[in-house]
């Protein structure tokens, strides 16, 4: 039914989305810092990590990054064609006890139709990131180079098996930009976010000084052949790693 898990995951989220707006809980997408989603019940806001499965489980039974996010399971059962929320113990769901979807197909014919949803653009998280995305861009704008910059939160860094899939892009991005800016975020606390690591890549030097190395069969199966090994590039290209935009500043304005 699912290409790989993670159109499951997108299929989860759908799910619980569409539950909780049913019960008047007013979610939305947020999609950044491990939280999928936010939700309301009395008045108190929840940050709700979605977590989708095909295996039949009662409740989530993974990692936990963060004390206050709430673990909501979805499972997806195939075999019984219908799906299954798991709530978490602190989740508001809780009240609803035993949640299950009848008809999984009907269900998935109406994903595949609907919209995509966006981002919540009032995130702090994302409002913070918008931010750095524009200084970035100001600071090249006055070397006029035009720059591709990429966000990612520290889940990029702790919990990815692999290598983010678009580093370093398509081969039409690669010609279209010189360069690529990686910025890794890290938590302030629970809410908030701050630059982690800021890493340069040269397009020119991809192949040579940049070590790229064979796609997962995951990212394969997006598109992607190559992918930055940013261990190897970290280890041995540290000097276009920086820990804030100040430093930066200051190798760009060296050239």
């Amino acid at each position: 039914m699912f290409k790989n898990y993670a159109l499951m995951g997108e299929f989860g989220e759908y799910i619980y989305f569409n539950f909780c707006k049913k019960n008047s809980l007013n979610p939305k997408f947020i999609r950044m810092g491990e939280t999928d989603v936010e939700i309301e019940y009395n008045g108190k806001k929840y940050l709700v990590d979605v977590k989708t499965t095909d295996l039949k489980q009662d409740k989530y039974k993974g990692s936990r990054h963060r004390e206050n996010l709430c673990y909501d399971q979805v499972v997806v059962d195939i075999d019984n064609n219908s799906i299954k929320i798991n709530p978490d113990i602190k989740s508001p769901l809780n009240r609803f006890g035993k949640i299950i979807i009848s008809d999984l197909d009907i269900n998935y014919e109406k994903w595949i139709k609907s919209e995509k949803p966006k981002k919540n653009s009032s995130n702090s998280m994302k409002i913070k990131r918008d931010e750095i995305k524009q200084q970035i861009k100001q600071l090249f704008n006055q070397k006029k180079i035009k720059v591709r910059t990429i966000v990612r939160g520290i889940v990029s860094k702790k919990r990815w098996s692999g290598r983010p899939d678009n580093l370093p892009g398509s081969i039409a991005t690669i010609k279209r930009y010189p360069i690529t800016i990686f910025i890794q975020m890290k938590y302030q606390d629970d809410l908030n976010e701050e630059i982690y690591k800021i890493f340069y890549f040269d397009h020119k030097l991809l192949g040579n000084e940049i070590k790229l190395v064979d796609a997962d069969k995951r990212q394969q199966n997006k598109g992607y052949l190559k992918v930055i090994d940013i261990e190897d590039f970290e280890k041995n290209n540290n000097k276009f790693v920086f820990k804030n935009i100040e430093d930066l500043k200051l190798f760009i304005n060296s050239f």
